[in-house]
């Protein structure tokens, strides 16, 4: 194994393809910076089928830090569920609601997604979402 960078470049990458793997052709996995990634659903989706994914995600995520780094260390995601039209009134907006929503599951635990829902949410939590720490962002939306 790499050190450095150049490891965390290789390990982002096979993250990026685990979520290229779980997204059908439809849909669109995107990195958006060093360790934040946003997969977009551009059809409607239970909120069921999106907690399914993200709980998937988060076993696939786990799994692959096992196998690169055994007992030594791990590796973890916080997903960020927003949905379209609820609660958000513009792209932008999807995307803080899913961030801010992703912060709230770093809080709470190592492995966790959580869903935004209300449209007040992005407002009790938007400050925390610019101020927060970097992390994996995933975004599981439909449009």
């Amino acid at each position: 194994m790499r050190a450095g960078h150049a490891a965390g470049d290789d390990v982002s990458r096979q993250i990026a393809a685990i979520l290229r793997r779980s997204a059908r052709s439809s849909e669109r996995t995107v990195r958006v910076g060093g360790d934040e990634f946003v997969i977009f659903f551009p059809v409607r989706a239970s909120e069921d089928f999106l907690m399914t994914i993200a709980t998937r995600l988060i076993d696939e995520v786990g799994a692959l830090g096992a196998k690169i780094f055994g007992e030594r260390t791990s590796l973890g995601l916080s997903i960020g569920i927003s949905r379209w039209p609820e609660g958000v009134t513009s792209a932008a907006n999807l995307l803080r609601s899913a961030d801010a929503a992703m912060h709230v599951a770093k809080r709470t635990s190592k492995d966790r997604y959580h869903l935004g829902k209300r449209p007040e949410y992005l407002a009790e939590t938007h400050a925390t979402s610019v101020n927060g720490t970097n992390g994996a962002t995933s975004l599981l939306s439909e449009h």
